[in-house]
């Protein structure tokens, strides 16, 4: 499958794979090596969370970056992956985290250990929006003349709440999501798409 797509985009786009902690330590390495020819940026949670152990073993016996910690709330949770290196890139969720000043000590953090960070994002408008305003406080890991470009998970699984939320939707163009800028988050809440998708009460 990850070979199908590569053929379809070719070798220009960059392509990520995420397990969803799908595989045990054994099965993600053997993965890894196979797929390390189709120039994988990251292989996101290829075990258990809890399993950092695993995480360490996959990290070491397979050439792909190991990406993971959407999952990992707050900082406290975050220490010990950090500390022992069990991944390559960090994936803090804002949302999941406990906000903004809680991924703020968790980048900060990342930073003394030298382990890049790419914030996970999955909901609706409202949480792109405030992962796209945190990104763009982001300082570069390392400071650099020349910064890595930021990337921004941006889901297009059919959904149509997602976007309903607000009164403006969040777009890309080519590829680049512009970062809201009216007040607050830089969004308005649609209040009758709320109403429209509430769930019926018992």
């Amino acid at each position: 499958m990850v070979r199908a797509v590569r053929d379809a985009v070719g070798p220009d786009f960059r392509l990520m794979v995420d397990a969803n902690h799908g595989y045990d330590a054994l099965e993600a390495i053997r993965f890894g090596r196979a797929a390390a020819e189709l120039d994988i940026d990251w292989f996101e949670e290829p075990v258990v969370p809890e399993q950092l152990a695993a995480y360490r073993e996959v990290k070491a016996k397979q050439p792909i970056p190991v990406a993971g910690g959407e999952t990992w709330q707050g900082r406290f949770a975050m220490k010990e992956p950090l500390k022992t290196r069990a991944v390559d890139i960090l994936q803090p969720d804002l949302a999941g985290t406990g906000g903004f000043s809680e991924a703020r000590r968790i980048v900060d953090m990342a930073a003394l250990h030298g382990v890049r960070v790419v914030p996970h994002v999955w909901g609706t408008a409202v949480h792109i929006a405030a992962a796209l305003q945190f990104m763009a406080a982001m300082a570069p890991i390392p400071v650099r003349v020349n910064p890595i470009e930021p990337i921004l998970e941006f889901d297009r699984t059919d959904n149509p709440y997602r976007q309903a939320v607000v009164m403006q939707p969040i777009e890309h163009e080519a590829g680049v999501v512009q970062v809201p800028n009216g007040p607050g988050l830089g969004i308005e809440i649609n209040r009758d798409a709320l109403a429209e998708f509430k769930m019926a009460e018992a």
